[in-house]
């Protein structure tokens, strides 16, 4: 018997072939109603390949409206609730999302860094410089400090030059660290002239900033991360889910 998770997914290859094959930017999806009779399936089950759909840039959804095949002029929207790298992103985003510059360089570790990390300040680490583009146009820059070992295991970050590889699986793969939590602190903030340029934007444009730190499985923080997102081509979107005890 098939698991949701696993009808969701292959709904979403089904659901992708009718945005990108049968209609046109600005079509209106079938309702969650029509689409669980078209395919047998629950609504809950839609609604998750949906989900997927819209975290890869294809459609965007108004509630109380409905699903429409998104526009290029239309932000995309970054899901904030599963904890994935980008590199997952860009393999869902049918070639939409690119990694458009890259840097990776062994640095003295800044002030805030150091303190999240719990190292001394000025201690080598890890910088990882990302610029990530939708549909060509700059849309975020993420940026990352990681110890030069973990587990007692070196961390070559140099293969992050590959957008074929991410951050955590990296993490996962070299040193057996596994992410359990992340926490992010949201900010608005105004583009200045260097991040202006990096984003091919004007200065004075709106941002929003991301403040993150990743905890692996044994509470240690492991990622200190800063994330400028361009509000004009990247929406963020957070899914919250009420606790049972």
């Amino acid at each position: 018997m098939l698991t949701r998770t696993r009808l969701a997914s292959d709904l979403a290859v089904e659901l992708r072939k009718m945005v990108t094959v049968d209609l046109n930017a600005g079509d209106r999806l079938p309702s969650e109603k029509d689409l669980a009779e078209q395919f047998g399936v629950s609504r809950n089950t839609v609604r998750e390949a949906l989900l997927s759909l819209w975290e890869s840039g294809l459609v965007i959804r108004k509630w109380g409206v409905g699903t429409f095949v998104r526009d290029s002029s239309q932000a995309i929207s970054q899901s904030m609730s599963p904890i994935k790298g980008m590199n997952h992103l860009i393999q869902s985003s049918a070639n939409r999302i690119t990694l458009a510059n890259t840097s990776v360089e062994l640095v003295p570790c800044p002030l805030d860094a150091a303190a999240a990390l719990s190292l001394e300040p000025g201690v080598e680490v890890w910088h990882i410089d990302r610029v990530f583009a939708f549909d060509g146009h700059p849309a975020t820059i993420l940026l990352d400090w990681v110890p030069t070992s973990i587990n007692g295991r070196a961390i070559d970050a140099t293969l992050l030059t590959d957008p074929n590889v991410g951050l955590l699986d990296l993490l996962r793969d070299s040193a057996r660290c596994r992410i359990a939590t992340m926490e992010s602190e949201f900010t608005a903030e105004l583009a200045g002239p260097e991040l202006a340029e990096r984003l091919e934007a004007p200065e004075g444009t709106a941002l929003i900033a991301v403040e993150q730190v990743s905890v692996d499985s044994s509470g240690d923080i492991v990622i200190f991360s800063r994330t400028y997102h361009h509000t004009q081509i990247s929406s963020l979107h957070l899914v919250r889910s009420i606790q049972t005890s």
